[in-house]
């Protein structure tokens, strides 16, 4: 019998667009299911139109040890820019990479850029020091249940310190990163002790208990804003586990809508959850791989309209994440 689309109620339509939703996410779950992959987490970002700001940048300031050569880099956006690097009001180099031993006691230093219409500068404070009198290490809690982050100071204000070392339940951490803090990520719920040492004298020690936290997060759901009959949408779930206990099973429920039917009630609505079998160890991420091809015609007709997925993550009957993605397809 041949498809006459005059007759093709709304109601039909609806409901030809939500079989297109079920069948399109239960594939790419289904997919999920067999074959989970391991990324390391990254974050979405956010289109927005760029303004160019001319900057400049020195670096942090910092506590040196003595006739330790310092290494500064100039970071600015100004094309074909002049620099100028002045230490106490001197003027010692005009390259971008400036490598320097700096006198006992504070230094300040200066580095101005110059180009066209522009003219920025920076300034930090190089302190050099023969002891470790003054200096500190400290333990805090970081963004996540699972973190601990190191920091340093220098007679009680926050400086980055070159060369502190952490060593962490009798693990060398390494040292603490160049105008950075140190962030453990990963760790299990229980007792945790630390030390820290400078030049081989130790500047902070003690001990942290992290509580039994079970959480998972959706960091990233990655779609394209729009799509044409007959693409593939390869999309992506990243979760991150930001908890301190490994998290062996969770849920993801979907919800599909096509607003162009929503006047419709349920029937623009498709709703489901899968179960996966995975075991996410604290501080670890997983991204969760979607493919699948939508039709160019279901029955003749193009599966265009407007879209939105929510996910909802779900870990020992609690809903520990929502978000919703928009999509198009034209």
């Amino acid at each position: 019998m041949e498809f006459d689309l005059k007759k093709l109620t709304k109601k039909k339509a609806a409901l030809i667009i939500i079989f297109i939703i079920e069948g399109a996410v239960a594939y790419g779950l289904w997919n999920i299911y067999t074959s989970p992959e391991i990324a390391v987490n990254d974050t979405s970002v956010a289109s927005s139109k760029y303004v160019f700001k001319p900057s400049v940048s020195i670096g942090c300031s910092r506590v040196v040890w003595k006739d330790t050569e310092v290494h500064l880099s100039a970071t600015t956006n100004l094309r074909s820019a002049k620099l100028e690097w002045s230490i106490d009001n001197k003027t010692v180099g005009a390259q971008r990479n400036l490598v320097y031993t700096f006198a006992p006691g504070e230094n300040t230093i200066i580095l101005k850029a110059v180009s066209d219409n522009d003219s920025l500068q920076d300034e930090s404070l190089i302190i050099v020091v023969n002891s470790t009198d003054g200096i500190l290490a400290e333990a805090v809690a970081g963004s996540m249940s699972n973190e601990c982050v190191f920091m340093t100071k220098y007679n009680d204000a926050t400086y980055y310190i070159d060369g502190v070392s952490v060593i962490l339940d009798g693990k060398d951490m390494g040292t603490i990163p160049e105008c950075r803090k140190m962030t453990v990520s990963g760790l299990a719920a229980g007792a945790h002790a630390w030390k820290a040492t400078f030049h081989g004298n130790d500047i902070g020690s003690g001990s942290f208990n992290l509580e039994t936290v079970t959480k998972v997060k959706i960091t990233r759901i990655d779609i394209a804003g729009s799509y044409r009959a007959g693409d593939t949408v390869n999309a992506r779930i990243y979760l991150l586990n930001t908890g301190t206990v490994p998290v062996k099973q969770f849920s993801i429920k979907t919800l599909a809508v096509n607003h162009k039917f929503e006047w419709m009630g349920d029937i623009s609505k498709k709703e489901f959850t899968s179960d996966f079998d995975y075991e996410l160890k604290q501080g670890a991420s997983v991204e969760i791989p979607v493919l699948v091809t939508i039709p160019e015609k279901v029955s003749g007709v193009r599966p265009a309209g407007d879209y939105s997925i929510t996910i909802q993550l779900i870990v020992n009957n609690n809903v520990q994440e929502t978000q919703t993605v928009k999509t198009v397809v034209v």
